[in-house]
């Protein structure tokens, strides 16, 4: 273990699972800040549900990139929930298990959100449906 002030009373042991945790923290901040800050605002206009569907066509690429960074997010948060718990469960077992859980249940239920990206990508692609049918989709995955 390795600690640079041995005999300071300020010196904090080093811990993987803190260490782990805190960069799994900066991971998901940068891929949260670039999916929900950057690439989602430029391309759903809330209220115009034609220039939505006109920015998705347009920039697949980028929408596809970011519904991959969300993905990448809900991941990262079950791993840090993982670690978390690690860290944590010394302290108190049972308030480890409550954050456990909710972390849990949370990434499960914004990975299950990610459908409506998808189905606004599909959307987008099938030139099976009519301006109006498209934007109605759309609209309604928006929603």
């Amino acid at each position: 273990m390795y600690s640079p002030m041995k005999n300071s009373p300020l010196s904090i042991p080093f811990n993987k699972n803190a260490l782990i945790s805190g960069l799994l923290y900066l991971g998901l901040i940068i891929v949260g800040m670039y999916a929900f800050v950057y690439a989602f605002p430029q391309i759903i206009i809330k209220g115009d549900v034609a220039a939505t569907l006109a920015n998705v066509t347009a920039s697949k690429p980028q929408f596809r990139f970011a519904i991959f960074c969300i993905l990448m997010m809900n991941v990262i948060s079950i791993l840090l929930a993982l670690y978390l718990y690690k860290l944590l469960a010394p302290i108190n077992k049972n308030m480890g298990r409550f954050m456990l859980s909710f972390l849990l249940l949370g990434a499960g239920i914004s990975m299950l959100n990610e459908i409506n990206h998808i189905g606004i990508l599909l959307v987008s692609d099938a030139a099976s449906y009519t301006v109006v049918e498209a934007q109605n989709f759309t609209s309604l995955f928006i929603e």
